[in-house]
């Protein structure tokens, strides 16, 4: 995962601390370990699904607007576009999966692929 001057990790660590709270505080209003959290703010691990992040997000305290940038910027960091951040979790994990292995793949599967999922979220 490639370190970003604004990534999502500096994000939350930087409005976390801004707001005087610490990261057992976050981790234990969000539902998960400190140490999990501790990867997620030093960007030692893909960030968590939509769901998690916005329980993160409302623990931090994060403004609407903040909140959609934060899941953009998350999507990007699971190697996704900014604009799949919008779609559902299983068709993001779909789209970073075959991204993955889209190497190994027929040209013409992944375009008949690509079409089945245009429809499938149109």
């Amino acid at each position: 995962m490639a370190k970003k001057q604004h990534s999502l990790g500096k994000r939350l660590a930087e409005k976390r601390i801004e707001h005087g709270k610490t990261q057992a505080e976050i981790a234990g209003a969000a539902g998960i370990s400190t140490s999990y959290f501790c990867e997620i703010e030093n960007g030692k691990c893909i960030p968590p699904p939509r769901g998690r992040l916005s329980q993160l997000i409302d623990a931090i305290g994060f403004c609407d607007a903040e909140a959609r940038e934060l899941e953009k910027l998350a999507a990007e960091e699971r190697g996704l576009s900014r604009n799949d951040a919008d779609l559902p979790e299983d068709v993001q994990t779909l789209i970073r999966d075959i991204r993955k292995h889209a190497n190994e793949m027929n040209p013409r599967f992944i375009r008949g692929l690509r079409a089945k999922i245009r429809e499938a979220i149109s």
